[in-house]
C-alpha cells in the first residue's frame, strides 16, 4: 500500500531541509523540538514496519509526486484560501483573522470513514500474545474457565459485601453496597479487584434530579473517614479526577481488593446485563476470558472487551439486541434519564439457537470480524452498538444528522433527546465521542463511548494485532 500524502510530505520536508547551510544553521528550540519529535517518530515507523517492494508503475508514481507536489516554502492559510512565502505577510494576515474573532484551535482529526487510522508497523506481537496464540487453546480455557468461575462463587465477595454494609451503616444507616464488575460477571482473573457501587442516599435511580444529597467527592471523602478508623480497613488510594470517581481500598482479614464508586447504579445494572447474555451462551463468557488474556497490554479495558464480544454474537444471530429487550415498558428501570431495564427471555423465547462453536473457532472467527477488511465490519467507520446490535457508521451520530435519528435510529429516541438538549454545550463530557479512533457504546448510557480513551496509535496497535491473531490462528 502506497502512502502518498506521507511520501509528498516527506518529500517536501527534505527540499525544505536541503535549503539550509550545509554546515547548519541557528535553530529555534521550538523547532528542534519539533524535529526531535519528528526523529523519534520516524524511528518507530521504520523499526516496527516491514519493507515490501513498491506496487504499481513507477512512472505513474514519478508523475503523481510531481503533479501533487507541495512546495516547501508554502504557508497556506486554514481559514481562506491564501498563501505566502515570507514570515511577515503570514503573521500580518494572520491578525486579519484574529481581529475578526475567529478563533485559532487546532484542527479535530476525522476518524469517520475507513483508512482513517494509520497502518503502521508489520507482523510483530508481544512475546506474551504470541505465546498465548501457540498454546492449546481448549487447555487453556480449563484453566481460565476455573479461575474466572471461582472468583465469581466465591463466597468470600459476600462476606467483604456484607463487611462493608455492617462497617458503614454506623455513619450511613441506609446504606446499600452492589457488587459488580469481571469478578461477579464470571470474566475476572486472580488480580481482579471486587467493584462495588456504595449508595448511601438512595441515589441507585441516578442524581440528576436529586437536590438533597452531596456530591461525590464529598461522599469519598466521609467513606474515607470512616474505613480509616476500622483496622481491618486500609485506604489504598482516593480517585478523585477520574470520570468516575472512585474509593481503592483493602480488606485485611480477606485480602481482597475493592474499588468503591459513589455515582449511580448504571454499572450494576451493567453487569447484571452480561450475566444474562453470558447465561443464554455460556460460550461468549469463556471468549471474553480468551480475548481478556490474550490482551496482554490491556489496551482493551475489561469491559470494552465484554461489549466488543457480545456486538459479535449478535451480529452472527447469537444474542439478542439490548434494544430488543426493552421493547416491554414494564422492564423500564431508569437511571439519569437512560434505560437500564431489560427482558430476560430464553433463548428458545427469543428464537435463537445455542452457539456450538469451540472457543478456538470463536476466537478466530472474533479476530477475522474486526480485523480491517473489505465488506467486514470496520472499527475504523462504524459503532460497536450491544444496544442496536447491528451495524451503523459513526458518522450516522453526526449532529447534522439528528433530524433523521427518527427514520434511521427509531430505537434511540434517548440519545436523540439527549443530544439535543447538549448539542450546544462547551463541556464535551456531555457529548457522544462519535468521532474517535474506536467507538464502543455503553448499552445503556448511550452517550457514553466506553472506548473513547484508546488514542490513534494505540488503535493501529490493536488493529494489526487483530489480523496478524487471525492469521496465526488459522495456520495452527
Amino acid at each position: 500500500m502506497w502512502h502518498l500524502s506521507t511520501s509528498i510530505l516527506s518529500h517536501a520536508l527534505k527540499l525544505n531541509l536541503d535549503a539550509l547551510s550545509d554546515g547548519g544553521c541557528d535553530i529555534d528550540t521550538f523547532t528542534l523540538t519539533l524535529l526531535e519529535k519528528l526523529v523519534l517518530k520516524i524511528q518507530d515507523v521504520v523499526t516496527e514496519s516491514c519493507t515490501v517492494p513498491f506496487e504499481g508503475q513507477v512512472s505513474e508514481r514519478d508523475k503523481i509526486m510531481k503533479c501533487f507536489y507541495l512546495d516547501p516554502e508554502l504557508l497556506r492559510c486554514r481559514f481562506c484560501s491564501e498563501s505566502f512565502y515570507d514570515h511577515d505577510e503570514a503573521a500580518e494576515h494572520m491578525n486579519t483573522h484574529v481581529k475578526d474573532n475567529k478563533e485559532l484551535i487546532e484542527i479535530e482529526p476525522c476518524y469517520l470513514r475507513r483508512t482513517c487510522i494509520p497502518k503502521w508497523g508489520g507482523p510483530r506481537l508481544p512475546k506474551k500474545m504470541i505465546k498465548l496464540l501457540g498454546k492449546d487453546t481448549d487447555e487453556m480455557m480449563v484453566q481460565i474457565g476455573y479461575e474466572s468461575t471461582y472468583l465469581q462463587t466465591d463466597t468470600d465477595n459476600v462476606k467483604v459485601l456484607q463487611r462493608l454494609e455492617g462497617t458503614l451503616k454506623k455513619n450511613f444507616p441506609q446504606v446499600k453496597c452492589y457488587a459488580f464488575g469481571s469478578r461477579i460477571a464470571g470474566t475476572g482473573s486472580f488480580d481482579s479487584d471486587l467493584d462495588v457501587f456504595v449508595d448511601l442516599e438512595a441515589v441507585y435511580g441516578g442524581r440528576k434530579y436529586r437536590k438533597d444529597i452531596e456530591d461525590i467527592v464529598g461522599s469519598i471523602e466521609k467513606v474515607y473517614t470512616a474505613l480509616q478508623k476500622m483496622p481491618d480497613w486500609e485506604v489504598k488510594d482516593m480517585v478523585i479526577q477520574a470520570r468516575v470517581p472512585l474509593l481503592r481500598v483493602l480488606h485485611s482479614n480477606y485480602d481482597i481488593k475493592c474499588d468503591l464508586t459513589f455515582s449511580n447504579g448504571l454499572a450494576h445494572r451493567n453487569s447484571l446485563l452480561l450475566q444474562y447474555m453470558y447465561s443464554l451462551q455460556p460460550t461468549c463468557r469463556l471468549l471474553v476470558c480468551y480475548i481478556k488474556a490474550w490482551n496482554c497490554d490491556n489496551t482493551l479495558n475489561s469491559y470494552t472487551i465484554s461489549l466488543m464480544v457480545i456486538f459479535f454474537y449478535q451480529c452472527y444471530g447469537w444474542l439478542p439486541s439490548v434494544a430488543a429487550l426493552q421493547e416491554d415498558e414494564s422492564n423500564d428501570v431508569i437511571i439519569d434519564d437512560w434505560n437500564a431495564g431489560f427482558a430476560t427471555p430464553t433463548l428458545t423465547e427469543l428464537d435463537l439457537k445455542p452457539c456450538d462453536k469451540a472457543v478456538p473457532s470463536l476466537a478466530s472467527l472474533f479476530f477475522h470480524f474486526y480485523r480491517l477488511a473489505p465488506n467486514l465490519f470496520s472499527l475504523e467507520s462504524e459503532v460497536v452498538s450491544p444496544f442496536l446490535g447491528r451495524r451503523v457508521t459513526k458518522r450516522t451520530f453526526e449532529p447534522s444528522n439528528l433530524p433523521r435519528f427518527d427514520k434511521n435510529l427509531p430505537e434511540m429516541e434517548r440519545l436523540k433527546c439527549h443530544m439535543l438538549k447538549h448539542q450546544d454545550d462547551s463541556n464535551p463530557k456531555q457529548k457522544f465521542a462519535y468521532n474517535r479512533p474506536f467507538v464502543v457504546q455503553d448499552p445503556f448510557e448511550l452517550c457514553h463511548n466506553v472506548a473513547k480513551g484508546i488514542p490513534v496509535e494505540a488503535a493501529s496497535r490493536i488493529l494489526r494485532y487483530f489480523e496478524v491473531s487471525y492469521e496465526s490462528l488459522i495456520t495452527k
